[in-house]
Parts: C-alpha cells; structure tokens; sequence
C-alpha cells in the first residue's frame, strides 16, 4: 500500500509539471502574438514620426532658398537697408524651423540615430554661424564704388551658405537613414517572433508526445528509484549498526584506559575528554573546553606547552609528545607525558587533535632517583678518569717504549676519550633533568655557531668527501640561548649527519627566519631511520636497529641530550625520514625582535 501511494503521488507530479509546461508554452504564444501586434503598431508610429522627421527638415532645406537672393541683389537694388531686412527675415525663418525640429527630433530618438541628428544640428549651427559672419562683412563693405571687394566677399559667404546647405542635406539623408536601419530593425524582430511561433508550436506538438509517453516511462523509473530507496535504506540500517558498535567500543576503550584522552577540533575549537580525564581531575559534569585543560597545567610549564604546542600545529609534523605537570582532583601535581596526533588538511593546516595523557609521575620519581645515582656516579668517576688520562698520558710520552705497548696505550686513551665523553653526558642529563644546571642565555647567532661547528667537523666529513651545504635566511634574528649548550646541540646533530652518511654523500643545513621562531635543520643522504624508530630517538639510551647494524660507535645519550637542552630553551625538535632514503633533524627556537636585539 505505502508503495503504491508513492507511486500515484510520482505519477501525479509528473503530469502536474506537464499541465504547467503546457501553460508556459500557449502562455508564451499567447505573449508572441501580442508582442508581434505591438511592434507592428510600433513600427507604424516609427514610419510616422521619421516622415514627419524628414519632412521638417526639408522644409529646413527649403528656407535656406530665401536666405541668398538678398545678397545677390545687392549689385542690382538701389535699396540697401531693405535687402538687408529681407536678408534677415529669411535667416530668421530658418533659425525658427531649425530650433523646431531640432527640440523635436532629440526627444524622441536615442542611441546611434540620436547621435547622428545631433552632430547634424551641431554643423548646422557652426556653418550657420561662419555664413552670417561673412553676410555681415558682404553688407557692411558694399558700395557703388567698392563692388568688387564685395563681389570678392560674396564668394566666401556663399561658400559657407554652400556648407550650411550640405550640411542639411546631410540631415535629410541620416534621418532617413536612421528610418530604413529602424525598419530593417524591426523587419528583423518581426522575423525572429515569426520562428518563435514556430518553435512554440513544435513545443506544443512534442508536449503531447511526452504526455503520451510519459506514463509508461515514469512507472519504470519510479519502480527502479523504489528498489534503490529500498537497498538504501538496507545500507542506512546496516551503518547505524556499525556505527553504534565503533561508538559502544569507543566509549569502552576510554571507560577501559586509565589514560585521560582528549580531542579538540580546532575550528570551533569545541573539546572532547573522556571519563578517565573527568574523575583525575574532578571534571565531572563540567563541559570541555580549552581553557579548562589550559588551566590545569602547572603554571611553571604552560608557557613551555603552549609554545610547544602552537610550534607543532604550524609545522608538517603528524605526532606531538611533551610532558609536564598537570593539577590532578586532590590539589597535587602529576607528571603526565601527552601524546597527540593531528588531522591534517591537503595543503597542510591542523584540523583536529586526538591526544591522550599517561600518568608518568613514578617514571619521574625514579628516573630522579637514577639521575640522582648517576650524578654522585658519573662525579665520582671523574676523579679517577681524569688520573688515568694523566697516567696514560705520561706513559704515551715515555721513551724506548715497544711499537705494540704504544699501539695499546693509544687505544687505552681513545677508551678514555669515550668514557669521560660519556660520564660528562650523563652528568649534564642529570643536572639538566633535576634542573641543577643552569643556563646562561645570550643573544647568539645560530648561523655564526653553524659555520664554527662545520669547520671544526670538515676533516671528518673531508675524509668521507661529503659535500656540507649551509643555507640561511638574509636578516636572521638571533635567538636567546646558552652558547655552549647550543654549541652541543648543534655538534651532535652534525657529527650525526657525517657518520651515518655513506661517502660521497651530501649534507644540507638550513636556517629559516619564522614569524617569532628560527628554524634549524640538517638533511643527510644516509640511511635513514625506521618509522618505528622516530617517536622514540629521543629517548634516553635508545638507537635504532638500523644504525646498531652498523656498528657504529654511540651511547643513545646525545639525542636525549639535544631535546633536554632544546626544550630547556623553549623550544622543539624533532626528525623527519623515510628508510633508506636520508633523515632530516630540526629544532625550533624563540627569535629575538629587532627591537630587543638593539638595546
């Protein structure tokens, strides 16, 4: 029954929206016909008023005949005065039919017509004027002694009566003009109406061939748009059930979790936390919101995540990490490390953030704890390391010595080397994660410090024929950091690039000037590093399997190192690469103003 009544209602529209048709079409005729009857009442008026038209400026052109007789029969009349007087009556009469047919003309023409009548009237005017001058001249220097002067002006009067008289013959001949181009105009419309009428009745004929066929066609489809309704409507039911399972699973993995998740869209800027989040820090039946989360940040770290956060979102990175303290339900601090991903449009923007908060403040009472064990170590073993180098030292440079006991103390003093490499590594972690060592920030030049650190590491590279690029922005700011720390950072990044590059590699340094930021990166040809390698480089100890197939030298220290002493200084760092196909590193750091640079 439903179907059958959708089906009428189909029918009945169609044959509504062919009822309508029908109408606009005898409607349209019905408007042709009597468009058809207005023109040709138009264009009966238009004959009218352009032989009217015509008419008024002959008689124009007739006028202009009284005009000349008075001069010439200057040399024959004994009665100047009354030559004169006729001389000016005529020209009177012309003045008056002009101003008459002018004032009537203009009023009712436009467009190309109008244009050419009114020069016409204008010439008429400047001929008119130049021709009574010179009759002027003919009437004042004429005398029965003198009647060659005048002869010789009379020439020129009616040589610009001669132009007056062109110029209203140029009159007559531009209204008439005007009239045929009107004619053939209308004769042009007229013959467009004509094969409108016969399109509208071609229209009508097919309108009762598409009635005819309509019916049976409307069926098929109507029963063709109902099967597919119908399997729609199949698919409709089988996604909501899918949906309300993603949905059931979605809510039971954040129920699940002891991580507090949250999802922000940027755009709206609206706020999503699940339950986990709601009972650590008493948000219960509070609405989401970024001030919020904001707030609950220890105020010694939300500059820090701030910059941190809005660094990330302006760059192409997918995965952002930070750790601070956050104010969990009973007042205290907790230690949190937040992971976040973005959703990224086409051209790169930041769309939507999906992070999620884990509970580290027991990973950071320990890794306190064993820094605290590795400071008292790492200062204990200094004393001894630095006795051994002595002793070594002094052993190196004894004399008589065989070849091989000084083959063994040369390897003995490279161990040294890494040993007290590695124990000033440690301590400088340690100090930098229990926050004992302090910085000595400066205004410094990172492309200044660039160019030192490569030419101390040109032999290393030299001796791999690595080609080392540097470019920079002109007019860099500096930025605000310690110089010996950022020397490190800057050390290790490089000395990186040159050992896990393959010889007669490339190695690219870039320094690029932001709004409030500098950028630094270098871009090596090596090997690259492995997706599942990137999200932990920078992690104490840890090196990727590739680079441990290598067996090159390192601790998994100066990673760590470098984002300790970044992130010291406000700043970020991060790696980009595809294995096999080269990395690129690069940190970010708050430039200096202008302003500030100066004073």
């Amino acid at each position: 029954m439903p179907e059958s009544r959708t089906l009428g209602r189909r029918l009945l529209r169609g044959y509504y929206l062919l009822a309508v048709f029908e109408v606009i079409t005898v409607g349209g005729a019905l408007y042709l016909a009597h468009r058809m009857t207005s023109m040709f009442d138009e264009s009966l008026a238009a004959n009218r008023a352009w032989q009217q038209r015509v008419r008024a400026y002959a008689a124009i052109d007739e006028s202009l005949a009284d005009v000349r007789p008075p001069l010439d029969e200057l040399f024959v009349s004994e009665d100047l005065p009354a030559e004169r007087r006729r001389f000016d009556s005529a020209l009177a009469t012309f003045d008056r039919l002009t101003a008459t047919a002018r004032q009537e003309a203009l009023q009712g023409i436009d467009g190309e017509a109008r244009a050419l009548i009114q020069n016409d009237f204008t010439e008429i005017e400047r001929a008119e004027k130049v021709m009574v001058q010179e009759a002027g001249r003919v009437f004042e220097a004429f005398t029965p002694e003198h009647t060659d002067r005048a002869a010789r002006m009379l020439g020129l009067a009616e040589q610009y009566l001669l132009a007056l008289r062109k110029a209203t013959v140029r009159l007559q001949d531009d209204a008439i003009a005007s009239s045929v181009r009107t004619l053939e105009a209308q004769e042009e419309a007229a013959e467009a109406l004509r094969g409108s009428e016969t399109v509208v009745g071609i229209s009508i004929v097919v309108m009762v061939i598409a009635a005819t066929l309509y019916g049976r066609r409307i069926s098929i489809r109507v029963q063709a748009a109902d099967d597919e309704r119908d399997s729609h409507l199949m698919a409709i039911r089988e996604n909501e059930r899918v949906l309300r399972q993603t949905e059931e699973r979605l809510q039971l993995a954040g129920r699940a979790t002891n991580d507090a998740l949250w999802d922000w869209e940027l755009g709206p800027d609206v706020v999503w936390w699940n339950d986990a989040f709601a009972t650590l820090f008493a948000r219960s039946g509070e609405f989401p919101s970024l001030e919020t989360l904001n707030a609950l940040i220890h105020p010694d770290d939300r500059e820090r995540v701030e910059r941190s956060l809005r660094q990330f979102l302006s760059s192409p990175s997918d995965v952002w990490t930070a750790e601070y303290r956050v104010r969990r339900a009973d007042g205290a601090y907790a230690w949190v490390l937040d992971r976040g991903y973005a959703i990224r449009e086409e051209d790169g923007a930041a769309r939507r953030m999906v992070s999620s908060m884990m509970d580290i403040t027991e990973r950071k009472e320990a890794e306190r704890m064993k820094s605290d064990f590795v400071s008292f170590v790492s200062h204990q073993l200094r004393t001894p390391l630095s006795g051994m180098s002595w002793m070594l030292e002094l052993a190196a440079d004894s004399e008589g010595l065989p070849e091989v006991a000084r083959e063994y103390i040369a390897d003995a003093r490279a161990s040294a080397a890494r040993l007290a490499t590695l124990v000033n590594d440690l301590l400088d972690i340690a100090r930098l994660e229990s926050g004992r060592l302090v910085a000595a920030p400066e205004s410094l030049s990172l492309p200044a410090l660039t160019t030192a650190v490569v030419a101390e590491l040109h032999p290393l590279a030299s001796e791999k024929a690595l080609d080392v690029d540097v470019v920079r922005d002109a007019g860099m700011h500096s930025v605000s950091a310690d110089p010996q720390l950022m020397r490190q950072v800057v050390t290790n990044l490089l000395s990186n690039a040159v050992k896990y590059t393959p010889h007669g590699g490339k190695i690219s340094v870039g320094l690029v000037q932001h709004d409030s930021t500098v950028t630094w990166s270098v871009t090596d040809t090596g090997v690259g590093v492995p997706k599942d390698a990137q999200s932990r480089l920078f992690e104490k100890f840890y090196r990727a399997g590739n680079a441990i197939a290598m067996e090159t030298e390192g601790t998994g220290l100066g990673l760590h190192l470098v984002r300790l002493i970044v992130e010291q200084a406000g700043g970020r760092v991060w790696c980009e690469s595809e294995e096999g196909q080269g990395a690129t590193f690069a940190f970010t750091l708050p430039a200096i103003a202008i302003e500030k640079e100066v004073t």
